[in-house]
Parts: C-alpha cells; sequence; structure tokens
C-alpha cells in the first residue's frame, strides 16, 4: 500500500521526461531547419586585359603639333613646340564663334541683312595694300548674316572678317575685348588676339590651345556646317571656294586654315573603323608652304586611323568566379553579355569584379559586375550565376548545426 504514491512518482517523472526530450528534439528541429545558411564568398578568377605599346604617329618634323579624338580624352597626342604660335586666319574660327555667341544663327537660317558702307570699303582698300586675303565689297552692299560667314570662314576674307567684328560688337575694341575673355572662359589661357582677321602676328596660341576651339568650333552646328563646304555663291560676290584644300580626303571636313609668315591648318576628320566613327581633331602650325603642311596632315590623319583598333574585353559566358557550399555544391559566376571597344592601341584597360556572397541562388541570377576602364571611359558588363545553388535540406542541416548561423 506504501509503494503506490512512489510508482505514481517515477511514471509522472518518465512522463515530464519524455514530453521534455520531445519538445527539446522538436526546438532542436525547428531551430536547425529554420535556421540561415552561412553565406558563400565566390572565388574571383578574372584574367587580366592585356595592354598594348603606344603606337606610332606620324607628327611633322616641323612647328608644332596637336591631335586628339572626341570621346577619348586619354587620347592627347602633341609634338614639337608648346609655345604660342602665329595664329594667322585661324583667329576667324575664334571671331566666327564670338559673334555667334553675340548674335546666333541656326543651321540653314540665313539671319539678319548686314549693309556695308564707307567704312567696310576702307577696309578693304588697306587689306589689299597689304596683300592680306580679300573679297570685293561697295557702299550699299547687302548680305545675310549667314554670307557673310561663308566670305569669313570660307574664302578668309579679312575685310569681312573685320566687317563681321563690327557689325556685331560696334567696334574692333569691343570685339577684342569680348573676344579675349570668351578665350579665358573657354579654356584656352595661352590664346590672345588682338584684331578679328588674323593679319596680325601678335594674334598667337598654342596646338593644345586650339584642340579646345576645334571642339568648339565642330559643337556649334552652323560653323560645323559651315567649314565643311567646299564652296558657295554669295551675293554679288559670285562663286567663293574654300581655302582647305583638304576637305573630302582622309575623311577630312574643316576646319580652317591659317598663313602669315608660316602655314597652318586647324582641322577635324571623321574616321570610319569598321562600325565606329572617331572624329578626330587636330593643329599643325609652322609648315613653310600649303603643299608641305596639307602633305603633313594627311600623314597625321592616316597614322590616327591607324592607332585604333577594335579591343575585345571579355566574351559572353566567361567564368570570372566560383562557388563552392560547404555541402558540396559548385556553380560559376559567368559574364551575361560580352563586351568589346574601339580603343587607342596605346590606351591601358584596368578591370575590376564586385561579385556578391551568395547562401542559394538560380540560374542566371545577377550576383555583381566587371567594371573595365579604358583610359577615362567605363565598360560595365553584368555577372550571372550559371547554374544553381540549392538549400541542402533538413537532414544536412540537422546533422551539421555548427555550420548554421544562430
Amino acid at each position: 500500500m506504501t509503494s503506490t504514491p512512489r510508482r505514481r512518482l517515477l511514471s509522472g517523472l518518465g512522463v515530464f521526461s519524455l514530453v521534455t526530450a520531445l519538445l527539446g528534439a522538436g526546438t532542436y528541429v525547428s531551430l536547425t531547419a529554420l535556421a540561415p545558411l552561412a553565406p558563400v564568398a565566390a572565388q574571383v578568377i578574372v584574367a587580366p586585359v592585356v595592354d598594348t605599346p603606344d603606337p606610332p604617329v606620324a607628327f611633322p618634323g616641323y612647328g608644332g603639333s596637336a591631335v586628339t579624338a572626341i570621346g577619348y580624352p586619354d587620347v592627347v597626342l602633341t609634338s614639337g613646340s608648346e609655345g604660342p604660335m602665329q595664329l594667322a586666319s585661324i583667329t576667324k574660327v575664334i571671331t566666327t564663334l564670338v559673334v555667334l555667341e553675340a548674335k546666333p544663327l541656326a543651321t540653314g537660317e540665313s539671319g539678319p541683312s548686314i549693309r556695308f558702307g564707307s567704312w567696310d570699303v576702307a577696309r578693304y582698300r588697306y587689306h589689299l595694300d597689304h596683300n592680306g586675303s580679300t573679297e570685293p565689297v561697295w557702299n550699299g552692299l547687302q548680305l545675310t548674316q549667314r554670307e557673310t560667314l561663308e566670305t569669313v570662314l570660307l574664302s578668309s576674307a579679312n575685310n569681312y572678317a573685320e566687317s563681321l567684328a563690327v557689325w556685331a560688337f560696334g567696334s574692333i575694341d569691343a570685339f577684342v575685348a569680348r573676344a579675349n575673355t570668351w578665350l579665358a572662359d573657354n579654356g584656352m589661357p595661352s590664346t590672345h588676339v588682338v584684331e578679328p582677321s588674323g593679319l596680325d602676328a601678335r594674334n598667337v596660341s598654342t596646338t593644345v590651345d586650339l584642340l579646345t576651339l576645334a571642339r568648339l568650333a565642330l559643337a556649334n552646328a552652323t560653323v560645323a556646317e559651315l567649314v565643311a563646304q567646299t564652296d558657295s555663291r554669295v551675293t554679288g560676290i559670285g562663286a567663293i571656294e574654300n581655302s582647305n584644300r583638304l576637305l573630302g580626303r582622309d575623311g577630312i571636313n574643316g576646319i580652317k586654315t591659317g598663313t602669315l609668315d608660316y602655314h597652318n591648318l586647324l582641322f577635324s576628320a571623321d574616321l570610319e573603323l569598321g562600325e565606329h566613327t572617331v572624329t578626330i581633331v587636330g593643329s599643325v602650325m609652322g609648315a613653310i608652304s600649303r603643299e608641305v603642311r596639307d602633305a603633313s596632315v594627311s600623314l597625321l590623319v592616316q597614322s590616327v586611323r591607324d592607332g585604333f583598333e577594335p579591343r575585345e574585353l571579355v566574351r559572353a559566358g566567361t567564368v570570372v568566379g566560383t562557388y563552392e557550399t560547404v555541402w558540396g555544391q559548385r556553380a560559376d559566376a559567368v559574364t551575361a553579355t560580352g563586351a568589346s571597344v574601339l580603343a587607342w592601341k596605346g590606351s591601358d584597360v584596368t578591370s575590376a569584379i564586385v561579385l556578391d556572397d551568395l547562401q542559394i541562388g538560380e540560374p542566371r541570377r545577377l550576383v555583381g559586375q566587371i567594371e573595365y576602364r579604358i583610359g577615362q571611359r567605363i565598360v560595365t558588363v553584368p555577372v550571372v550565376l550559371d547554374g544553381e545553388l540549392d538549400d541542402p535540406g533538413v537532414w544536412w542541416r540537422l546533422t551539421n548545426p555548427e555550420l548554421l548561423l544562430p
């Protein structure tokens, strides 16, 4: 009779222990099955891009020269004199841009009428006496703004450059003041003008400053259109021809000749390179003759053309990293697309890859990117998972609790 309470106590303790064990096991299974997996870092295996040496550039052996490609700010090539040299009639590009800032003219428009008078006739006679480039003018002649600009940029008439400046600013002095401020504001610190035509040898610039001037000229749609014309017809004057005889050769489509003591050329060219078009601008200053200058520019443009190459950065599907899980799965990180660029042969190419840490992932999941830097240009290629990283399942979780995150 006295053993009955003891048996009941033992029975109750057994039930409690069983329940506790079951509850503990349930808790363990629940916590283990639902615990997050430790993230897996990728092993990066992207290959470096091989750089190429600088290509040869056929710079003239006289004066100074510079050339650059628009959109390729790392490609700025220079040779010879770096100091200020005579601008000559390249001054007229400055005159045109400064006037168009004050008196804008859209492409295709004629603009207002400009009436020429006795002052213009006197300046025409002055330039005739000083063997300058001129076109005839008479008291009462009226030309449109566009016709006047054509006479300045194509025929390179000194007298019309002066007349244009006075029409826009009221006097030569007012134009000169505005022009030099404009030059400073637009990043040409070594360029200075004292008059609008280029007849004065004190109008000077450097070959590098002229690259900036060339870019500004092409950025103005009206100027770009005018300097590409081989000829035109002007009211009362008749047919005029562009003094730049290289137009249409080697892709050259501008910009302005300049002749005083030496022969200069500020030029632009569109280089057709497969499916790409590269616009280059350059300056050649100090040639002893027009023939020498033109031959030098042709060789320079051709050598710059040869200096560009299509460069494959990476192919689609290239393995750039690998994920290996502690439960034995493996999947590669691959480039989602290929990438190639048209690059200057001497441009350095660097790459940097960033890949996410993963726990699980489905095929084609975006896991990172590669950033290629070519000079100052950046090309980004997405990276995706080529394969699948599955959850390892409950059994693996139950038997490997130490590999789970708390």
